[in-house]
Order: C-alpha cells, then sequence, then structure tokens
C-alpha cells in the first residue's frame, strides 16, 4: 500500500497477453497486488531563492506524490539559515504539490519573505559576512514518503542560490519633533551582522522650510525593526538642527516645501555593497509635536544696542533675515513704561535657541531710557521682560498661537564710561611669574576675568627648552586641571601681549554672551562690523554641540617698533576633545602693517586690524573687520570671511567655504571641494583644484558673461564684476545656474543632469567626473543611466539625451588643458599660472622658474608631488619629475628624488650658508648620478667655502649656524671636538653627518626630498 493507504495494483487491459486466442477478454484489472521494494528517500539537493518574488525553486530526489491537492510538500518544515549563522522556520507559506520528481516551488507568505530576505541579504550562495545558505528540511516535509522512514533531510549541504537581490527603499517616515524620533518604513530592508549597525544614519538627509537640508551627524546607527521599518532617535545636536526646518505639522512646511528623507548611498549597510541603494526622493515625511516657539530671557547691552534673545522652538523662514519680526517685540522697564520697537531689522535664528537683534538707533535710545540699570531690573525695581507679539517667529505654523509676553526676563548690561574714576573696587593684588625667560603679571578684574600682561621681549630672554618653541617665548595663557596648555601665545622679538578672558571655560550661552560683549568692545558700533561679526560669533556657537565648553579671550599683541617682526605671533589651542573650544577676539589694530599672525587649531577668531593671518592647522572660523587683511589658512575644513575692506581670503587644503564679503576681495579655495563668495565690490575668486561652487547675488539674467582665456567674467547690471578662475559651478539667488566646464565630459554630466533631473551635479558627482581619465561621452551617459533619479530615461538613446549639448545656455565650455609633459632634456623656464594645471617635467633635470619670492608661495609635498599655490592669487599648479624651483629673488627649493641627492642639497647650507645656484644643483645631482667619489664632491665644498681657515671650534660652529641656524651647545661642541681629535671622522664628513641630521632636515625648507618620481 503507499503512504496514503491506497493498495498497489497492476492492471492489464484487453489483449495485454497475444498469445490468447482473440476471441478471449483477457482483461484482468484488480486484485493483482504489487510488492514495492527500494523506495528510495526524498532528499534535497539545491535551491534558487528569488528575493524579488519570494520564489524557492527546490531540486532534488525521488520527490514523491500525496493523495489530495497541494500537500506533496510540507512548507512549514523547511529552516533557512543565513547572515550571522541565523535560522528563520517558515510560518505561514502555502504547502506545495511537487512539479516532478526532481523539483517542487514554494512562494513564501509575506511574512515569511521579509523575515528570509533579512537572511539571505546578498546575491550569490553566501551572506555579506561569508556565511553559506543552506535550506534544511525536517522530518515529514515530503508528506508523500513512508512516515516509517525518516526522511530528514541532513542539516547542511543544501545550498540556496539567491537571485533578484531587492533594492531597500524609503517609501515615507514620520517625525515626531518633540521625541526626535524618526521612524522610516519602506521595502526590502536588510540586516548586516553586528549590533546597531544595518542603517547608517549620517547616509541622511532631512529637506525642510526653503529647501534647507541637513544631514545627520551624530545620530546613532540602528538595526531594523522589519524589512518594511526601522526607528532612529535623533542626537541632541541633529534634533535641534532638523527642528529649526521642520517647522510645522503635517508633510510641508510653513512656506510651503515638502518634507523629504533622501538616503545617500551605503544608508542601507545590509544591503549588496555592488547594489546602488541611493533614494533621494518622494520619500515625505510626515510631522507631528511640532513645539511653538517661546521666549525664556535675554541679554542687552546699552552700549551696543546687542539684544540676545534665548529660547525653545526657534524656526527658520525661507529667505534671509526674516525668521524674526522685530517689530512685534515690546521692552518693559522703568516706572513699568514700555517701548514697542520700530525700525530694527528683522534677523534670522542662529539655532534652535538663540537669536540676536541690534536695535537701530532710534530704538536704543527709547530703549535705553527704560533698561537704566544693570541687572535684571530698573531703578525703581521694576523687573524688566521682553515681550512678543503674534507672529513674531515668521517660521511658525501661522494656525499656531505664539504670543508670549510675560515671564521673559532682560538682563542688562550697561557699560562703564570711559576714563578714570567712579569705582570704588579694589582689585587684588596682581602676581608675577616668569615663563620662558619672561616677567608676566596675571591681574583678577572686580568682573572675575583675568588679564595676563607680557612685556615686549627682549633678545636677551633666557630660552627655557622644554617649551615649544626656540625661536619664541612660549606663553600659556590657559591650561586646563592637568596644568597642561589649552591656549598659548607664542611671541618673537618685539613683541609683548595682553590678554583678558575667564579663565574657565564658559557654557554655549553664556559664550555667546561673553564673546558678542568682546567683540563690540573692539569694534565700532556705527559699522557694520559689529552685527556682522556678531552674527558669525553666534554661528560658530550656534554649530557646536550643546554640552560642548568654551573658552573666550580678547588678545591684544603689543609690538615696540613700527616695523613688523621679521617672524610670526603663533597662537595655538589644544586639540584635545575634553579642553572645549576656543574663541578668541585678536585686537591687532595697533600692529604694523605686515605683522603676520599664525593660527594654530584656533576654532574661532575675529581679527580687528590690516594683519596677515596664516596657519591653520585644524578646523578655523575666522572673521575680518573692515580693514584691508590677508588671511589664508591650511588643512582642514575652514569658514573664513572677510568683513569689509580690500582682502585676500584662501584656504590651502579642504573643502572651505571663504568670503571676501565687502570690498574690492580675491578669495580662493586651494585643493579640496570648496564654495567661494566674493560679496560686495568687484572681486577675483579662484577655486583651485575640486568642485568648487561660486554663490553669486541676483540672478543670472542679472549678469552679463564674458569669457577671457580660462576665466570668466560676470558684470553685474550694477557695474560690479567678478572674475572667476577653476569654478566649476556657479550659484545664484534665485533662478538657474550656471556651469562651467573644463572637458567634453564635465560638460555632458552638466547638461544630463540640469536637462533631464532639473539640478546640478552634486559635489561628489562633480569631482568623480573631474578624476574620471579619459572618460568619454558615451562613459558619461552611461553613468547617468545608473543613477537612481534617472530611472525613467534609461531606456533614451545617447543622442536623444544629449540632444542640445552645445546650445544649453546655462553651461560654459572652456577648452582648457590641465595637462603639461615636458621632454627628456634639461629645460627651464616660466609657466603661466592661474587655471589649475598638472605639470610633469619627464626625465631630464628641469627647473620651473617663478617670478617674485619663496614666500610668495605656500609648497605642500604629497608623496612625489609639489603642490605649489601662490599666495597672491590662489593659482595653483602639481608639480611632477622637476629638479628645482627657482625664484627671481635668488631663492631656490632643491627637489631630490632620493636621501643622498638631499645630504647633497643641505651640504650647500652647511657649506655656504645658501642654496645651490641651477648650475651647482644640476652639477652635483650629475656627479652622484655618475657615481664620482664622494670625496671629491666633499672636496669641492671645502675650496669653495670660506671654513678652512677656521680652527676646529670655529668650524664646528660656522656648520652648526649655517645648517641648523643655531650655535652648538657645550655638549654637542666637546662630543664633535673629540670625534675630530680622535680621528674618527674628518671635518668634510662631519658636515655631511650634520647635513644629515633630524634637526637639519627639519630645518633646512629649501631641500626636498620628493621620492618615487622618474
Amino acid at each position: 500500500t503507499s503512504t496514503g493507504g491506497t493498495t498497489y495494483n497492476l492492471a492489464a487491459a484487453e489483449d495485454w497477453a497475444a498469445g490468447a486466442d482473440a476471441a478471449v477478454n483477457v482483461v484482468d484489472a484488480t486484485g493483482n497486488g504489487i510488492t514495492a521494494s527500494n523506495v528510495a528517500a526524498p532528499t534535497i539537493t539545491s535551491a534558487t531563492y528569488n528575493t524579488g518574488t519570494g520564489v524557492l525553486a527546490v531540486t532534488g530526489t525521488g520527490l514523491l506524490k500525496l493523495t489530495g491537492a497541494n500537500n506533496d510538500i510540507d512548507a512549514s518544515l523547511f529552516t533557512f539559515t543565513g547572515l550571522g549563522g541565523g535560522t528563520y522556520t517558515l510560518t505561514d507559506t502555502a504547502d506545495v504539490d511537487i512539479s516532478s520528481g526532481a523539483t517542487f516551488s514554494l512562494i513564501l507568505s509575506a511574512t515569511d519573505k521579509a523575515a528570509v530576505n533579512v537572511l539571505l541579504d546578498t546575491s550569490g550562495t553566501a551572506a555579506s559576512d561569508t556565511t553559506t545558505y543552506n535550506l534544511a528540511a525536517a522530518e515529514d516535509w515530503a508528506a508523500g514518503a513512508d512516515t516509517s522512514i525518516n526522511v530528514a533531510d541532513d542539516i547542511t549541504g543544501n545550498s540556496i542560490t539567491v537571485i533578484n537581490l531587492p533594492v531597500p527603499t524609503i517609501t515615507a517616515a514620520t517625525y515626531n519633533a518633540n521625541t526626535g524620533v524618526l521612524v522610516v518604513t519602506g521595502t526590502d530592508f536588510l540586516s548586516s551582522i553586528g549590533i546597531a549597525n544595518d542603517i547608517i544614519a549620517n547616509k541622511l538627509t532631512i529637506t525642510g522650510e526653503g529647501g534647507e537640508t541637513y544631514t545627520l551627524t551624530d545620530t546613532a546607527n540602528v538595526d531594523i525593526s522589519s524589512g518594511t521599518t526601522f526607528t532612529l532617535t535623533l542626537s541632541a545636536t541633529d534634533k535641534a538642527a532638523v527642528n529649526q526646518i521642520i517647522n510645522k505639522d503635517g508633510t510641508t512646511s510653513t512656506g510651503g516645501t515638502t518634507y523629504n528623507l533622501a538616503a545617500a548611498e551605503d544608508w542601507a549597510a545590509g544591503a549588496d555593497a555592488v547594489v546602488n541603494v541611493v533614494d533621494a526622493t518622494g520619500n515625505g515625511i510626515t510631522v507631528s509635536n511640532v513645539a511653538a516657539p517661546t521666549i525664556t530671557s535675554a541679554t542687552y547691552n546699552t552700549g551696543t544696542g546687542v539684544l540676545v534673545v534665548t529660547g525653545t522652538g526657534l524656526l527658520k523662514l525661507t529667505g534671509a533675515n526674516n525668521d524674526i519680526d522685530a517689530s512685534l517685540f515690546t521692552f518693559t522697564g522703568l516706572g513699568g513704561g514700555t517701548y514697542t520697537l520700530t525700525d530694527t531689522a528683522d534677523t534670522d535664528i542662529t539655532s534652535v535657541t538663540a537669536f540676536t537683534l541690534t536695535l537701530s538707533a532710534t530704538d536704543k535710545a527709547a530703549v535705553n531710557a527704560l533698561l537704566d540699570a544693570n541687572g535684571t531690573a530698573a531703578s525703581d525695581t521694576t523687573t524688566y521682560n521682553l515681550a512678543a507679539a503674534e507672529d513674531w517667529a515668521t517660521g511658525a505654523d501661522a494656525t499656531v498661537n505664539i504670543v508670549d509676553t510675560a515671564g521673559n526676563g532682560i538682563t542688562v548690561t550697561i557699560p562703564p564710561p570711559s576714563g578714570s574714576g567712579g569705582g570704588t573696587t579694589t582689585p587684588p593684588a596682581p602676581t608675577t611669574t616668569t615663563v620662558d625667560g619672561t616677567m608676566i603679571t596675571t591681574q583678577t578684574e572686580t568682573d572675575g576675568s583675568t588679564t595676563l600682561t607680557v612685556p615686549v621681549i627682549e633678545e636677551t630672554r633666557a630660552e627655557d627648552p622644554n617649551t615649544l618653541l626656540d625661536t619664541h617665548a612660549d606663553i600659556p595663557v590657559l591650561t586646563n586641571d592637568a596644568d597642561d596648555p589649552i591656549l598659548t601665545v607664542s611671541l618673537p622679538i618685539g613683541v609683548g601681549l595682553s590678554v583678558n578672558g575667564q579663565t574657565e571655560p564658559l557654557s554655549a550661552q553664556d559664550a555667546i554672551n561673553d564673546l558678542v560683549n568682546r567683540i563690540a568692545q573692539e569694534t565700532a558700533t556705527d559699522s557694520n562690523t559689529l552685527p556682522d561679526m556678531t552674527v558669525r560669533g553666534q554661528d560658530f556657537i550656534a554649530s557646536l554641540s550643546t554640552d560642548e565648553k568654551v573658552s573666550v579671550q580678547t588678545i591684544t599683541p603689543i609690538i615696540s617698533s613700527v616695523t613688523p617682526p621679521s617672524q610670526p605671533i603663533i597662537i595655538s589651542s589644544s586639540t584635545l576633545p575634553s579642553d572645549g573650544k576656543i574663541a578668541l577676539v585678536i585686537d591687532a589694530s595697533n600692529l604694523p602693517s605686515g605683522t603676520v599672525l599664525q593660527l594654530d587649531n584656533v576654532a574661532f577668531a575675529v581679527i580687528v586690524g590690516a594683519v596677515r593671518v596664516v596657519g591653520g592647522a585644524g578646523e578655523n572660523f575666522v572673521v575680518g573687520d573692515d580693514q584691508s587683511q590677508f588671511i589664508v589658512l591650511g588643512e582642514d575644513n575652514d569658514l573664513l570671511f572677510g568683513g569689509g575692506g580690500d582682502d585676500t581670503i584662501g584656504s590651502l587644503g579642504g573643502d572651505d567655504q571663504t568670503s571676501g564679503d565687502a570690498g574690492n576681495d580675491i578669495v580662493y579655495g586651494g585643493t579640496g571641494n570648496d564654495i567661494l563668495t566674493g560679496g560686495t565690490g568687484n572681486d577675483s575668486l579662484n577655486g583651485g583644484f575640486g568642485f568648487d561652487i561660486a554663490v553669486q547675488p541676483s540672478t543670472l539674467i542679472d549678469y552679463q558673461i564674458t569669457i577671457n582665456g580660462n576665466q570668466i567674467i560676470l558684470t553685474h547690471s550694477n557695474g560690479e564684476t567678478d572674475t572667476l578662475t577653476d569654478v566649476e559651478l556657479v550659484q545664484f539667488e534665485s533662478g538657474p545656474s550656471l556651469s562651467i566646464t573644463h572637458s567634453e565630459a564635465e560638460t555632458a554630466a552638466h547638461h544630463l543632469v540640469k536637462t533631464w533631473l532639473g539640478r546640478d551635479l552634486t559635489v561628489a558627482e562633480g569631482n568623480a567626473i573631474q578624476n574620471w581619465v579619459g572618460a568619454d561621452n558615451h562613459n558619461i551617459v552611461n553613468a547617468f543611466r545608473s543613477l537612481p533619479d534617472a530611472i525613467d530615461f534609461k531606456n533614451m538613446t545617447t543622442e536623444d539625451l544629449l540632444a542640445g549639448l552645445n546650445e544649453n545656455p546655462t553651461i560654459i565650455r572652456l577648452n582648457a588643458n590641465r595637462e603639461f609633459v615636458g621632454n627628456d632634456n634639461n629645460n627651464q623656464g616660466y609657466l603661466q599660472l592661474g587655471l589649475a594645471r598638472n605639470v610633469d617635467g619627464s626625465s631630464g633635470h628641469d627647473v620651473l622658474k617663478m617670478h617674485n619670492a619663496r614666500n610668495d608661495v605656500h609648497l605642500e609635498q604629497t608623496g612625489s608631488t609639489l603642490e605649489i599655490t601662490r599666495l597672491e592669487d590662489g593659482a595653483m599648479l602639481n608639480l611632477r619629475n622637476a629638479e628645482m624651483v627657482a625664484f627671481d629673488s635668488g631663492e631656490n627649493v632643491l627637489l631630490a628624488h632620493n636621501e643622498v641627492e638631499g645630504i647633497l642639497g643641505r651640504l650647500f647650507r652647511t657649506f655656504f650658508d645658501r642654496d645651490a645656484t641651477i648650475a651647482e644643483w644640476q652639477l652635483g645631482r650629475e656627479a652622484l648620478a655618475n657615481g664620482v667619489n664622494p670625496n671629491l664632491i666633499l672636496n669641492w665644498f671645502q675650496t669653495h667655502a670660506s671654513l678652512s681657515t677656521l680652527d676646529d671650534a670655529d668650524y664646528i660652529q660656522a656648520l652648526y649656524t649655517q645648517t641648523l641656524g643655531r650655535s652648538a651647545t657645550g655638549t654637542e661642541l666637546n662630543q664633535q671636538l673629540t670625534r675630530l681629535d680622535n680621528g674618527e671622522i674628518t671635518r668634510e664628513w662631519l658636515a655631511v653627518d650634520i647635513a644629515n641630521s633630524d634637526e637639519a632636515i627639519t630645518t633646512i625648507g629649501s631641500v626636498l626630498l620628493l621620492e618615487g618620481s622618474i
């Protein structure tokens, strides 16, 4: 009998026995039992799983039927193994019949499919963590088999091949502005091995009011809740930023922008790495519990007229200087009198908890009459109050009542009148101490701040060898609990110092109040400098996390001469996160023109006075005043603002934001993807290497465009001109942008996204195109078709996609050649600078000549490449396979290609106290290449130097002075004399020894080792 109880039978039809008489009926249909033996147990050999359809196609052997429909295979007895060794047994997938003795297919239920797709997370036979997929079948999975036979298939060895892996997509989200919880729904979310790592939070960008976007920064990554949902709880920093642009309940902002959640590539870590998972549009967010904005308190300075307001739930509105309606604020003060602002300018919020109003002259005079005493109450004890009428916060939902009239205290500061007299408080006696050979005085002021005074540094100062620099007096202005310096000012000879500030770090709110007051003390109240600097300071504080501590100091260098010092004044701060941030107001107004300030790891600085500001290790936020200033900082991502005056504002590395503001400015970005703004006036902008964006006022149609070689000149209808070099994209206040391309591939890329996607290239896309060597239009079109937002255009022909390429009015094509490759000869000459270029001298002895002096350029060594930036305008080139940079000033930079050449180059300093000439450097390198005996080379140096008449002691001191810029110590002198006396070394080889020291390599900046060249 069969498994279902049917008796086996062999039926014979008529004429089955051919030998029987044809007239006889030989039908024999029943009663002929069959005894079966050796029925094989069904087995599984492999399976294929389609993650898109949920179809599991199984192959095996000996598959058997069972009486009835859809019951041969019991789906509930199959278990999948996948990611992380995790398993899942099917629950409600329907049973099926076999298709043949070797195949059957299951169509997984929605529940089972969602669970299985999480385990089978990559195409192929193994998960993303290399776990081999497996399908295990428990006893009785093949219902047609004999129940007395064990048909449990072996737990391993039944491989699954995964195909048609779906792309995780987001469909919608909900955001609770009160809790910061973002619940995201979608399809085909996948797990990644590990904990809290399925979803990468910093790949998500939220679009809110006015189309403004915010990308999450420090919100924690999470795991998915299922294949269709995950939940993020925004960090305090991210919540504060998002809540500024998510300003109304529902799906749109106050200004009508549809909320959106965009996901950048690799947001779904569980997805197959080869799959593009970008999901940028169409992911609406439904917002709830947006809090009504409120005011909690304010501070007001009667001298500056600056009102700093703190509150909660402050919101943005599309546009500039319109988040807060100043005319809706009423002050209460002396005698219970009130005054409502009249002509004070509206402003924008600086964070979700703060904004600042700078009162007009009319309003300031009236308010000052009411707020007549320091503190929180008037002279008649009336408590100060700031009332806000309906719609004061324009970013709020118009249907929400935001009237806030009581309980909003104002703390008033009335600056003391200038001049002496009037005070009776006796400050404590000052203290003095010696630091790095200099007597410094510390005075505690009546307001609790500390003033540190350093006299002008004398040449006779005794250097402390344990301090940072031998050439400077290193003054620790602030120290932490371990007595390690937080803020250090290093003073060269001829420079003194006065520093004032609190000795302990401040909270963010206290820091902004202190910073605003210090800015006001150093700037004229009747200029634009005060409000501009105040807003920048607020922007800086708002960019910090809520628990960040800030040390605020006013630094005033003092110089005894009318000429600038020969070395920079160096201001540096700690890089330890526990030491907080440094915010400085630097008063350089009395320093002679040409004085150089070097800032290293200074987070924020306001510069008052016409000085040169350089350095810039770390991220810097620097703001200039209305003087003409030179502010050029270095590596990392900087925000630099020139203020008024004709400024040079630049950065040498990082993704920077540089702005000239008012005046005729030179603005440049250096290496990296930068945003450049000229501001008002006639400006020159140079993006340098990278994908750079210029931001211009008005609209494209307000400009006349002229092409001058590799430059674009934009002439505004008001007559102002901006000259752009190496800028790839020009964005205007409204309307279409202008793309400036330097190759056919760049032109095609800009055209495709502008024409078909209605947007500009992203910085990442633009940078990728720039660095795509050999790309043609065919490559660019294929790349375009692979973009997630170009899915509707996949089937269009290349010709149709590129139609109108050469007539696109928003693209300007420059026929630029960035590459210059020399020949095998020994070449010398100048190269025109402007457009960033890649220069390869090839073989031979090649000399790049440059106008002016070594200090007029910045040299940055990267492997075998020398990056050169002209400081006057930001023009750049990358130099390879060259042997010298020769300046018209007579200074030369020797480019060595191995360590021996490096020693040879430094020997010119050691013996002659100068750089090698062009001819000497070529002769020396050729001697090394030809294997000339080193002693002959050293003999040449000795013969041509003026050192042979010196005794050993004077000879040693001459070598140290010319090589290291210092005298040998007593110990060093005795050691070297002993070596010479004992015959351990000759005078010539002693010079080599000193020139090869680490100190010499560091000190002699005119010899650079560029290994790896031809």
